[in-house]
């Protein structure tokens, strides 16, 4: 998803492909080249399993496609052998559930040694420049565990993936003299807001998790912490589940996470990029870098319990 066109597309469940970014790229690269195809069609922005193949070979440059291995002959070539004894211990696990119960079953939930269980979670990436344009990209988790034909957050706006832009007409840049829904101070020309989440799927569908964030982070005053907002966003999802609201979430403690990145532009061309999270998961790790920096920063979050809020805040640049 651009800041500049707040455009998003995405894919999932595709067969025969090593890199689905190209594809996901060319959509995007389409759809903001013009609304309808040459048939008067809308361009899709989201595609799944063979139909997004078929649109990557038929859209993609051959040349381009060969040279970079964006396609494979065979799904086999997307898997090796670790991943295929991890999947069989699963899929034995889920299996003799049905066989015997649920009872009988967790024995065979605590996986074996040579059974390497480390999560592989959701990857969320936000990158800006200068001028205070972002791009946010965001990858699952994988298919361990997962219902055949689900299709989870992160190829979702709005649930995964969100960028909310506030732009202040010239004049009306300070805080008295704006509406009262716009929290800014004087100088403040734009902010962009991009968001990722990570967590328990269906709760970040059902939340609409990515925008609930990004739109707080937007209105919220300048002498309020950013994180501090991430945290009543939080609190008041888990108040709703207690108070049994509309919203049905299926986690318990409600397990979420977000990273958000606020870039900040004022009328004397200073960009203030702010990086924000949140979690109530177990970890979450943060890669960060501005382009004067030599290296980058690495921040390792532990929460003590899953269900507590874990979060924090710093600048870039």
């Amino acid at each position: 998803m651009d800041s500049r066109f707040k455009v998003c597309a995405s894919v999932a469940a595709v067969p025969l492909v090593a890199k689905p970014g190209y594809i996901v790229s060319e959509m995007w690269r389409q759809v903001t080249r013009g609304a309808k195809d040459i048939f008067g069609r809308a361009k899709p922005l989201l595609l799944v399993g063979s139909g997004a193949l078929q649109w990557g070979k038929t859209n993609i440059n051959t040349r381009l496609a060969k040279a970079v291995g964006v396609f494979v002959e065979s799904n086999q070539n997307l898997v090796n052998t670790h991943t295929v004894r991890k999947w069989k211990y699963w899929r034995n696990v889920v299996d003799s559930r049905f066989r015997t119960g649920p009872e009988n079953s967790q024995v065979l939930a605590i996986p074996p040694e040579n059974i390497d269980d480390g999560v592989k979670d959701t990857v969320g990436v936000v990158v800006g420049d200068g001028a205070g344009n972002q791009v946010v990209l965001t990858s699952s988790g994988g298919i361990t565990l997962k219902t055949s034909g689900r299709v989870g957050p992160a190829a979702l706006l709005g649930s995964g993936i969100s960028i909310e832009v506030l732009n202040l007409p010239f004049g009306k840049r300070s805080k008295t003299e704006c509406d009262d829904s716009v929290a800014t101070h004087d100088g403040l020309i734009s902010r962009t807001l991009g968001t990722c989440t990570t967590g328990f799927g269906e709760d970040i569908i059902t939340l609409q998790y990515a925008s609930r964030c990004s739109r707080q982070l937007l209105e919220r005053d300048e002498d309020e912490m950013a994180m501090d907002v991430l945290e009543d966003v939080y609190r008041s999802c888990a108040k709703n589940k207690d108070d049994k609201s509309p919203y049905y979430l299926q986690s318990d403690p409600l397990y979420l996470g977000v990273i958000a990145v606020d870039s900040s532009q004022y009328d004397d061309g200073l960009v203030r990029n702010t990086v924000v999270y949140g979690h109530s998961t177990e970890t979450m790790i943060l890669a960060s870098q501005h382009a004067s920096d030599e290296r980058c920063r690495v921040t390792v979050s532990c929460n003590s319990t899953v269900g507590n809020w874990k979060s924090g805040e710093f600048t870039i640049g």
